[in-house]
């Protein structure tokens, strides 16, 4: 059956608060948070997903994670931690 575009429009209305409120606490950026809100529903409209149990998690989590592929594309450098100092601050000669 197809998926009709009532069942994206609920779950739209549903769920967009949330999913794009999470987005915003990840990217910090009005404008990715709201392209990634938009990829999210039409993952789940490929998907041909339904309301039902579960469904606000699977859309947490297909938000959080393309979320965090935006953020390794666009800043690669930023989660480089190989360069990184140790927790704290604190040199590697250790306090004096």
């Amino acid at each position: 059956m197809p998926y009709a575009a009532s069942d994206l429009e609920a779950l739209v209305s549903a769920h967009s608060r949330e999913v794009h409120g999470l987005l915003m606490a990840i990217t910090r950026n009005q404008a990715i948070a709201e392209e990634l809100a938009q990829e999210v529903f039409l993952v789940a409209l490929r998907k041909q997903m339904r309301p039902g149990p579960g469904m606000r998690l699977w859309l947490r989590d297909v938000a959080r994670k393309l979320a965090l592929n935006e953020l390794r594309r666009r800043r690669p450098e930023a989660l480089d931690f190989s360069g990184a100092e140790p927790a704290g601050g604190a040199s590697e000669a250790g306090p004096r």
